[in-house]
């Protein structure tokens, strides 16, 4: 797989010569060879990296992986990088906003693929001279220089520069090719067949004498085996459209061809129609083989393959993978002109991250043509795909999950009941894919099914699926967890290694999880210097999670960390993404003026209803107090009861106890002290509560009938048919006593206080929080 940039139109600075030329002429000669090119030219920092994030979905742990940048790179401090077209850099926090970090690329397709090359033709003139820009935790400011600095390279990994360290590259006349593109172009289709270190020592003598010994090349490597650009059945030119290889014996069972003759073959081609449509269930790779042979009742041995699919593309095993029980394919021409010797024929479609939440049914259409028959009798078929995206993928596929198909939905999104449904039939029609236990773990997490979302996180894990390795870390040192109640372990050194082991595999998700507690509860500055580094890493592959964590750090006023500037950048483009914690984070820096700005309550409450209608678990409490304290016009108590108790369902206890302390002004009409206990006992019940103190203070003002009548009322609200008088009699007895052996609580029942605060806990029990929403 290859991912080509090339940035030319520059919007701050100006614009560069040749770069997209260049960019374009790599990633035609990468698609001849057999590469599967993803390419993206004058991207903007949110294109970088959306094509960052496809191509890493679209990696798998066999290919080998080449990433090749033309454009505008600059070196600050120790570390390189990658300019996009919109970089301004007005502010000395702007790095993380317009830039993309080298040596972060090369660290996660390395990780992804068995061996990676990156060729940066980048080392032009410095764009933003005198520049000052800060980086790292500590905020250090260095100037933008030109050049690279010298870098390490992962295990198996290549990083080839187009100048010596520190040295400039040049652009070449406009219209052509910089001269090391123009020199890597020439030598690689000289030899493709060539050791690319050994290409790469032709390059640099090319470029020496081409520049009169101004511009000298220079590469980095721990590749431990050969890496050959040209791909195995690659011509090393463009093939013809229709051109026909010698064909390869199958190895299993060679059918000898008729001396003379018509053959019953023929006839069965004669027969056949012109189209014929397959539908499959979309996956990374599709099994196209014995469907479509059933469907012509027509062996596809000998078939030729005459046009390509558009939106993914035809795979073949290499020859010495096809054996007696495989029957793998041989390939002849990795582009056109192949020919089909036996066994399964494979789809591997290109992926792309698509959010599923206004969707339902999804099935994508392909299309190729296979020629079949002899040479005196070919008829030419056209395959059409039907492939249906499993409704599991499109309920429960998580972001950036870099084993999915990258049709997803952000936690806010998921639709318990449909989830659970769709995800269940998935894990029973296909037990051993690992992509559907992840995802049904999802669905149950969502629908507060903890134990059971323990299990499929569980056994993902242990199928080696890299984004359950994160879930299952968060079941097993979550401390919103009720472990007396639930039967999930709690083990942080399990969770953090499971952490590490995620991170290893690239995934942002488990470099959020643990950079956030590295950076907050870390004893050391190395801890909070690697705590930052995972999160600024996992905001560079666009998780906004990490930006929120960032922003916020540097948002708390009076700390060592405050640079309101630099937690304004990184909050400012989560919510840009449409993330609800970026608008809930944005809300409560208008509301609060953490930014050093005057408080502007209009923007707050505007940020805080769109994360609130997102499903943000405390936004809903930031309107209440908005509307209690008239920063909204007059004081409103019944909005912010409702805004509170919306929250209290949520998991926030100060929401929950801001209602009880409402209620008990005793200015909202309809509502009493038993309200008021309801909500208290809901508060102290709820695990790893903020108000427990605060909510057992308040219920000690209400009298003992008053919570009877609470109990009653939450009782009746867990089905329990009985009056609500506040006379705590035998079936009101009974009722509690049945909902405490359902949800297997164990607790004395003795007095008023206890018998609510009982009840307040079978409602957990029956609702449990929203865990993923925290």
């Amino acid at each position: 797989m290859a991912l080509v940039v090339g940035n030319e139109r520059y919007e701050h600075v100006g614009p560069l010569a040749n770069t997209v030329t260049d960019a374009r002429a790599v990633a035609q000669m990468l698609s001849d060879f057999g590469y599967r090119v993803h390419a993206g030219f004058d991207l903007d920092r949110k294109g970088f990296e959306d094509l960052l994030r496809t191509a890493l979905l679209n990696v798998e742990p066999e290919d080998d992986v080449i990433f090749y940048f033309a454009g505008h790179g600059i070196q600050i401090g120790q570390r390189n990088y990658l300019v996009p077209v919109d970089a301004r850099f007005d502010d000395i926090y702007d790095l993380p906003r317009y830039s993309i970090t080298l040596d972060r690329v090369i660290e996660g397709l390395s990780a992804r693929s068995s061996a990676h090359v990156a060729i940066v033709d980048a080392c032009r003139e410095n764009p933003f001279p005198e520049q000052v820009l800060a980086t790292g935790l500590d905020a250090s400011f260095y100037e933008a220089r030109e050049g690279f600095q010298v870098m390490r390279t992962p295990i198996n990994s290549l990083v080839a520069f187009s100048a010596s360290p520190g040295e400039l590259a040049l652009d070449g006349e406009a219209g052509g090719h910089s001269p090391y593109t123009e020199a890597l172009l020439a030598s690689v289709r000289r030899t493709p067949d060539e050791n690319l270190p050994n290409v790469l020592s032709e390059v640099r003598e090319r470029v020496y004498a081409m520049t009169a010994g101004f511009q000298v090349p220079w590469e980095s490597s721990t590749l431990v085996r050969p890496f050959i650009l040209k791909r195995a059945g690659a011509a090393a030119e463009p093939p013809a459209p229709v051109a026909v290889s010698e064909a390869v014996e199958d190895p299993v069972a060679p059918t000898p061809e008729p001396a003379t003759g018509s053959t019953e073959a023929d006839t069965l081609v004669a027969a056949l129609p012109e189209e014929a449509t397959i539908a499959l269930q979309f996956d990374r790779r599709v099994a196209l083989g014995a469907q479509l042979s059933d469907t012509l009742q027509h062996p596809l041995d000998g078939a030729e393959i005459v046009t390509t699919p558009t939106r993914g593309r035809i795979e073949l095993a290499e020859v010495s993978e096809a054996g007696a029980t495989t029957r793998s394919l041989v390939p002849v021409n990795l582009s056109q002109g192949l020919q089909l010797r036996g066994g399964d024929i494979t789809f591997r479609p290109a992926l792309s991250e698509i959010n599923t939440a206004a969707g339902d049914a999804i099935t994508l259409a392909d299309s190729f043509q296979l020629r079949l028959g002899s040479p005196d009798a070919a008829q030419t078929l056209t395959v059409n795909l039907e492939l249906e995206v499993a409704p599991c993928d499109i309920q429960a596929g998580d972001a950036l999950d870099l084993q999915g198909v990258g049709y997803f939905r952000w936690p806010n999104e998921i639709d318990p009941a449909a989830a659970m449904e769709a995800c269940a039939a998935a894990v029973a029609a296909a037990p051993d894919t690992p992509r559907f236990l992840y995802q049904y773990g999802r669905a149950q997490l969502a629908s507060r099914d903890f134990e059971g979302a323990y299990r499929s996180f569980r056994a993902a894990a242990d199928a080696e699926h890299i984004r359950a390795f994160n879930a299952l870390a968060t079941l097993l040192s979550a401390p919103q967890i009720d472990r007396d109640v639930v039967d999930v372990p709690l083990d942080p050194d399990e969770a953090r290694a499971l952490r590490e082991r995620g991170i290893a595999a690239g995934d942002p998700f488990a470099m959020h999880s643990l950079g956030l507690r590295l950076l907050r509860d870390g004893e050391t500055d190395a801890e909070h210097a690697r705590g930052f580094e995972l999160l600024d890493r996992a905001a560079e592959m666009g998780h906004t999670f990490s930006m929120n964590e960032l922003g916020y750090q540097f948002l708390i006023p009076e700390s060592d960390r405050y640079q309101p500037a630099r937690g304004m950048t990184y909050l400012t483009a989560s919510s840009a993404r449409d993330d609800i914690y970026g608008h809930h984070n944005l809300g409560l820096v208008a509301l609060l003026g953490l930014d050093g700005e005057d408080p502007d309550h209009e923007t707050a409450r505007d940020y805080l209803l769109r994360a609130s209608e997102g499903g943000h678990p405390r936004a809903p409490g930031d309107l209440a107090r908005m509307y209690a304290r008239g920063q909204l016009g007059a004081p409103d108590l019944a909005e912010a009861l409702r805004w509170s108790d919306v929250g209290l369902e949520r998991g926030d206890g100060t929401a929950g106890a801001n209602g009880v302390a409402i209620i008990m002004t005793g200015q909202l009409s309809g509502h009493g002290p038993a309200d008021a206990a309801v909500r208290a006992a809901k508060v102290i019940e709820m695990p790893n509560s903020d108000a427990i103190d605060r909510a057992r203070g308040q219920l000690a003002q209400i009298d003992a009938r008053e919570q009877d009548r609470a109990t009653q009322m939450l009782l009746v609200a867990l089905g329990e048919p009985i009056a609500v008088d506040g006379a705590f009699g035998p079936a009101s007895r009974a009722a509690l006593e049945r909902q405490t052996q359902r949800h297997g609580l164990s607790a004395t029942s003795a007095s008023p206080t206890d018998r609510l605060l009982l009840a307040a806990r079978a409602h957990w029990a029956q609702n449990p929080l929203r865990l993923d929403l925290f």
